[in-house]
């Protein structure tokens, strides 16, 4: 029995965490505004930073109270779990960066461990280069690649991950998301044959700091985009499936191609995307297994550049 006729209907592909662009528009439980407990707790940490070096790294939250970001962290986890795989944080008290970025760090803490190569924080800032011409994760240009999950790396995948907006793009920038399982069982619908072929591996290009990309260390990278439940996962971005087959010597099939063909159609379709823009002091936390997600290119104010934060995050249990 192929994978999509023993997988399409499975438990995980109904419910909450099933969505199209309109059913999550008119879903309020993906969307969290912070009350007078989290600014006290915003006050906390603002003190404990004060003339503290390298607080980014030096904050434990076992030695804070914090009850509102941990109250938050919890009803976040709970969403991300079990509801949309989608948290939309708006509305927090205006504060210096660094404690905005304390806070959204300890939010993360509460609900599992940073991973990556990159630090407990990330700073997605446009270096000025593009991923086209070097391997260079995107989040370092200001240029967009359609939807995608974050990791490139068949040993790291972050179940959930963060972003902070500190600073806004002048022009463009606007986030992108899309939902995995919606598309999974549409494909289940009409094109069957395709979503078998996304059971299978595809080789990945190794773009992680340090990462040596080999043609030995290519074909290990090799992984399916669709895999199976009880905890399924989705993992994807065209480019660097492209490019990891490309520079491996391993051609992509016509009909591998026809088929990621569809996934993008299906993943990009207006009905299935769901528009948003984030501003200073918004955080967005999802489920890097079932919800795609892209920002629009964006131009920048040299001045005052945009500046984002990322956190990878492996969650507790499977």
């Amino acid at each position: 029995m192929v994978a999509h006729r023993r997988l399409a209907g499975h438990d995980v592909f109904r419910g909450p965490r099933r969505w199209t662009s309109g059913q999550l528009l008119a879903r309020p439980d993906w969307r969290f505004q912070a009350n007078g407990e989290v600014a006290g707790d915003l006050c906390e940490l603002e003190r404990w930073a004060r003339g503290r070096e390298a607080a980014i790294e030096a904050l434990d939250i076992g030695e804070m109270a914090l009850p509102g970001l941990r109250r938050l962290a919890s009803a976040i986890q709970h969403e991300l779990t079990f509801g949309s795989g989608v948290a939309w944080i708006q509305q927090l008290p205006e504060v210096e960066p660094l404690t905005l970025r304390l806070a959204y760090l300890a939010l993360g803490l509460c609900m599992g461990t940073p991973i990556g190569a990159y630090g407990r924080l990330y700073d997605v800032r446009d270096s000025g280069r593009s991923y086209r011409n070097e391997a260079i994760p995107v989040s370092q240009t200001r240029e967009s690649t359609g939807v995608h999950t974050d990791s490139s790396s068949k040993e790291v995948c972050p179940r959930w991950i963060g972003l902070l907006c500190i600073r806004p793009a002048p022009k463009g920038g606007g986030s992108r998301i899309t939902n995995a399982l919606e598309t999974h069982e549409r494909l289940a619908q009409v094109d069957s044959e395709s979503l078998d072929l996304l059971y299978q591996p595809f080789i990945r290009d190794l773009v992680t700091p340090g990462a040596v990309g080999s043609r030995s260390n290519l074909l290990r990278n090799c992984f399916p985009i669709f895999s199976e439940p009880p905890n399924p996962r989705f993992r994807y971005m065209r480019y660097w499936i492209e490019r990891g087959h490309l520079k491996a010597g391993v051609p992509l099939l016509e009909r591998q191609i026809a088929a990621l063909d569809q996934l993008d159609r299906f993943l990009e379709h207006p009905d299935h995307v769901f528009r948003f823009r984030m501003e200073t002091g918004h955080m967005m936390f999802c489920d890097n297994t079932t919800v795609a997600h892209d920002r629009d290119e964006y131009v920048d104010d040299p001045a005052d550049p945009r500046w984002l934060s990322r956190l990878w995050l492996a969650a507790p249990g499977p």
